[in-house]
């Protein structure tokens, strides 16, 4: 079932998108599934919709038309009930599904009603009790759903039915454990379970309710926190580390962009702050390495991020006297094939706005 709401930013003002636009984002969660619909305003009402009798949200699958997709216009999507065709065909190499796919089979004279209902909540922080009041199950997970093995997380559910089961994929990767939940939590209905997990990777909880409609939550499971923590540091300042002297942006010494599938260091995106050091694209890993310090410092990370701000950013990166002190600019690296022919990679477009 297409979802198609009004997500163009593409030739509006900022001013017209915020008043006109919106963000649909869904809750791949099987039958407890539902997308929410939120202005860019951030005021309300915002829009929820919600399965009418059983009709799972198992895959949200993009319509593939003829539009053009951009960071502007990102494109619509499709309720999916059922997605093992596509898991079979178009998905093969896409890895894990957020659920397990299915298939259904109508013989003849046989009927399935599926459908969808649309309800408004007042407010974006309204969002839960409105989904309580329709009578939908709600999980809300502390700290979130990454999830490091040496630390333990708890599991808030609320439905109107009863829990009767709840089962981890993979396994052995997950167990949630029922909690008591303070006073103020159990009397509004809430449940408390502690959530313990073991590995690593994408895990999930099939939580089966009394109705036997099934609630699926994601997780994702990380080493532990202070080994994650250290690893962070030392891919940030090793891997990443790059010291070119004759880099004609000056962007020596920095922390750079790194692409895992090519194993090396970003140095010529077309998306140029990616490149560049700025930007959350660009400027992410030095920031994290930056703030892993402040609670697990490592003394040969923090003399090459002390370069890092007194070589680049201070100076390069940051406009450090004049009447713009303290400006940042978008980005180290840009795209000037006068000053610099033999630089970028010919194959690429250089003559979008991100460049």
């Amino acid at each position: 079932m297409p979802m198609v709401f009004d997500n163009i930013i593409t030739d509006r003002t900022l001013e017209q998108a915020h008043a006109s636009a919106s963000f649909a984002d869904p809750y791949i969660g099987r039958d407890a599934g539902y997308v929410q619909v939120t202005r860019l305003n951030g005021h309300g009402p915002a829009l929820l919709v919600l399965p009418d009798g059983r009709t799972p949200l198992e895959a949200w699958r993009p319509i593939e038309d003829g539009s053009k997709r951009a960071q502007t216009a990102e494109g619509f999507y499709d309720w999916t009930v059922a997605s093992k065709a596509y898991a079979e065909t178009d998905w093969k190499n896409a890895g894990q599904q957020w659920n397990t796919p299915t298939s259904l089979t109508l013989q003849p004279g046989q009927r399935r009603d599926i459908g969808l209902r649309f309800v408004t909540a007042p407010s974006i922080r309204a969002i839960e009790q409105t989904l309580i009041a329709q009578r939908r199950p709600v999980a809300v997970g502390i700290p979130g759903y990454v999830v490091p093995t040496d630390l333990d997380a708890t599991l808030f559910l609320h439905s109107a039915q009863k829990v009767a089961g709840i089962a981890a994929e993979p396994a052995d990767a997950l167990t949630a454990t029922p909690t008591p939940a303070p006073a103020s939590a159990r009397t509004r209905g809430w449940l408390r379970y502690t959530i313990r997990s073991q590995g690593w990777g994408p895990a999930r909880l099939n939580i089966t309710y009394a109705d036997h409609s099934v609630q699926t939550i994601s997780y994702f499971i990380t080493k532990p926190l202070e080994q994650a923590v250290a690893d962070l540091g030392r891919f940030a300042t090793t891997r990443q580390w790059f010291d070119d002297g004759n880099d004609p942006f000056q962007r020596a010494p920095a922390i750079l962009t790194y692409d895992n599938d090519a194993s090396r260091i970003v140095t010529d995106d077309t998306r140029v702050w990616i490149s560049g050091m700025s930007d959350e694209g660009g400027a992410g890993s030095w920031v994290a390495a930056m703030m892993k310090q402040l609670d697990n410092p490592d003394a040969a990370e923090v003399a090459r991020l002390e370069r890092l701000v007194t070589e680049t950013v201070v100076g390069k990166l940051q406009v450090a006297d004049g009447p713009q002190a303290g400006a940042v600019r978008k980005s180290l690296f840009y795209y000037d094939p006068q000053a610099f022919p033999a630089y970028y990679d010919s194959k690429q477009d250089w003559k979008t706005w991100t460049s």
